[in-house]
């Protein structure tokens, strides 16, 4: 694990994420109903942290799900049910 962490550290400032992914992540956050800009910021950064763990240099769907799941359900004022407006 540790091991992981130290390939993902190296990683991280090579790992890239498309506009596209970006204005999901800006949807997904209105649909949380999560007050000011933190909440993207955030989702974007744990988005690029789980492609870097996964060992890849492109975010993909599945690390956008995880994101919103961790870094934007805990501080939704929405009962709606987030991560699920894309294709895995």
């Amino acid at each position: 694990m540790a091991n992981i962490i130290v390939r993902a550290r190296e990683t991280l400032q090579d790992v890239n994420i498309l506009k596209d992914q970006v204005l999901y992540m800006s949807v997904e956050v209105t649909r949380a109903n999560c007050d000011g800009p933190h909440g993207e910021i955030f989702a974007t950064q744990v988005a690029k942290t789980c492609a870097a763990i996964d060992g890849r240099t492109q975010v993909v769907a599945q690390a956008l799900i995880t994101a919103v799941r961790l870094a934007l359900e805990p501080r939704s004022n929405s009962k709606t049910t987030l991560g699920y407006g894309i294709k895995s």
